[in-house]
């Protein structure tokens, strides 16, 4: 329980005591609510069905409630609500939709999903280097510059981020799976135990048939 404190309790104290110090700033950030709110979905999936419809329901709910207070241009939310939520709410309702086998079936976009971690790791290093590339070489004041700019770098860095994860990620996670001993190993069996759960709890779905 107390690995699962900090990333709840950070963003609060940083919410409400903000701070310039950077490593302060980096451990109180909001974004940190977000990955809870994934883990919440994830979680739910395990479970009954009903109890994901409810979390997922909650979720857009919430995104409603949002859109309507930026629409009534309140004052200032913060990422964690301003965009937080609206995304969260978004990946439930795909998630809902996978469930109920409204989704094809693509398995490039599967691979995409399973190198997320890799991508979410390498895009900033893709965005730098073209961001210096395209100022050095295009007028950045066009919306053609900025098309560009946008193409490049999400095809860049997917197939970075794929390459990472076929020739890196995953060789070195079936490495430690089956050479860790000790707490990592525990660890490395209990992260592989729940995306396993997961991936079950979405097999209705990949089978052509909705859940119960």
């Amino acid at each position: 329980e107390s690995v699962s404190e900090p990333p709840i309790g950070w963003p609060i104290v940083g919410v409400v005591s903000p701070s310039s110090d950077p490593i302060f700033a980096t451990y109180t950030n909001s974004l940190m609510l977000e990955f809870v709110l994934g883990m919440i979905l994830a979680h739910a999936l395990t479970l009954r069905p009903a109890y994901f419809n409810a979390v997922a329901g909650l979720y857009l709910a919430a995104a409603i409630g949002v859109g309507f207070a930026l629409i009534a241009d309140g004052p200032d939310l913060p990422a964690f609500l301003s965009t937080g939520i609206p995304v969260a709410a978004l990946v439930a309702v795909a998630l809902y939709a996978e469930r109920r086998n409204r989704v094809p079936h693509l398995p490039f976009l599967l691979l995409v999903g399973e190198a997320s971690y890799s991508l979410y790791l390498s895009h900033g290093f893709v965005l730098a280097v073209a961001r210096r590339g395209f100022a050095q070489i295009f007028d950045i004041k066009l919306t053609a510059t900025h098309l560009l700019f946008i193409t490049v770098c999400v095809t860049a860095s997917v197939a970075l981020s794929i390459a990472l994860f076929v020739l890196l990620e995953r060789p070195t996670t079936r490495w430690l799976t089956t050479r860790a001993r000790g707490p990592l190993s525990l660890l490395i069996s209990r992260v592989s135990g729940d995306v396993v759960v997961v991936r079950e709890a979405m097999a209705p779905a990949e089978k052509g048939r909705p859940p119960v």
